[in-house]
């Protein structure tokens, strides 16, 4: 268990769009094990309810964090026993200056980073810590304080990440991922508002690296002439970053218990 830093300010601020309280109650569970009461700000969003997008429920949640740590958190993911003390000193001692961390990334070549367990499997791609461009969503992490915040302008529930990460590269933060896998209970949902999505991301932040985004769901393309050069590298270079893949893992076990596959998110 993590000793509280001080008795004013907590670690870690949580912040999570809720809309299945069974799958967050057992998120909340597994990481609020690995603290004494109190040193976690629990920051849960109905979205739905309140009718916001993402960005606008997490802006939310960051406005009202109080936290060293600000983690962006799916509902349906399980930190395991030990999680802080694995991430916390790869946070913390980064040479630049961090804006948002993530635990699966792309860099800008198309290279996969991360390590993370989910419905497809066990996926390890080293080196981490290391620079990406673009993030997976499942958990973020911003120093407490931060002045950055998601697009409300973004027209759904996805890419909202990647935009970050380009956000703080803008100012001049780095956008890193580290090596401190969660599981994932939910292998993604590639709906139609993604299309929306990615072109509004495309749209946003294509003109500032060759109309190519390398993203953790694909290449995102201007498709103009210029760009298919670099889109093909970025596509080879995710096909030969492919990780090792493990059997899938169905459950965890941690103090509380064992976490049923049962909980899976494939909504």
């Amino acid at each position: 268990m993590i000793a509280s830093a001080t008795k004013t300010r907590p670690t870690l601020s949580v912040v999570t769009l809720v809309n299945r309280a069974e799958l967050y109650n057992v998120m909340r569970e597994s990481l609020a094990e690995q603290f004494e009461p109190g040193d976690i700000q629990w920051l849960p969003i109905d979205a739905d309810a309140r009718s916001l997008n993402a960005a606008q429920g997490l802006n939310d949640g960051i406005n009202r964090a109080t936290g060293r740590w600000i983690i962006c958190a799916h509902q349906d993911v399980l930190f395991p026993e030990g999680w802080w003390r694995l991430a916390a000193p790869q946070l913390e001692s980064w040479p630049g200056n961090l804006g948002v961390a993530g635990l699966v990334g792309v860099t800008r070549k198309g290279q996969y980073r991360g390590h993370v367990l989910d419905p497809h499997g066990h996926c390890l791609w080293n080196p981490t810590p290391a620079r990406v461009v673009s993030l997976d969503e499942h958990v973020l992490i911003l120093p407490g304080g931060t002045e950055l915040r998601f697009d409300e302008a973004n027209p759904g529930f996805h890419c909202y990440a990647t935009d970050i990460a380009f956000s703080a590269r803008a100012i001049g933060l780095d956008s890193i991922v580290i090596g401190a896998p969660v599981i994932h209970l939910s292998g993604g949902n590639i709906d139609p508002a993604f299309g929306r999505c990615s072109r509004w991301l495309l749209g946003k932040w294509g003109h500032t690296c060759g109309g190519v985004i390398p993203t953790c769901c694909g290449v995102f393309s201007s498709r103009k002439l210029r760009s298919l050069l670099r889109e093909a590298r970025a596509r080879l270079a995710m096909r030969a970053s492919r990780a090792t893949v493990r059997p899938p893992l169905g459950t965890l076990t941690g103090k509380s218990g064992i976490y049923p596959a049962s909980l899976r998110d494939d909504s």
